[in-house]
């Protein structure tokens, strides 16, 4: 159980990018508590099982194992100050052909 809380907390300051600040550790702890739990509850992550004619389906969310929800993730992200969106990676517009006439050495195919 600790090493899952030690992971945790890990995960939580790595998503946070700094030290926590003091208004954020009463959050971070309950962060912590619902990863652990949600690993502890279905360590496999599954959202779905079928025996037989039994079949079973949890929210996908709430199957996260151990690690941040979407919802987690947007309120320490919040809480820390940092940007609710990302940027999306776009390419340089640049292609192979492209590179060959730049220069000499191009891409290996």
């Amino acid at each position: 159980m600790a090493i899952l809380c030690e992971d945790a907390s890990a995960l939580i300051l790595a998503e946070a990018g700094a030290p926590l600040p003091e208004a954020a550790l009463p959050v971070a702890k309950v962060l912590t508590v619902r990863m652990v739990g949600r690993a502890l509850d279905n360590p496999g992550g599954f959202t779905a099982e079928t025996i037989g004619s039994y079949s079973y389906q949890r929210d996908a969310s709430a199957s996260a194992g151990l690690g941040l929800t979407e919802d987690e993730r947007a309120q320490l992200r919040r809480l820390v100050g940092l940007p609710q969106t990302a940027s999306p990676k776009l390419g340089l517009g640049y292609d192979r052909a492209d590179r060959r006439t730049v220069t000499d050495v191009g891409w290996p195919d």
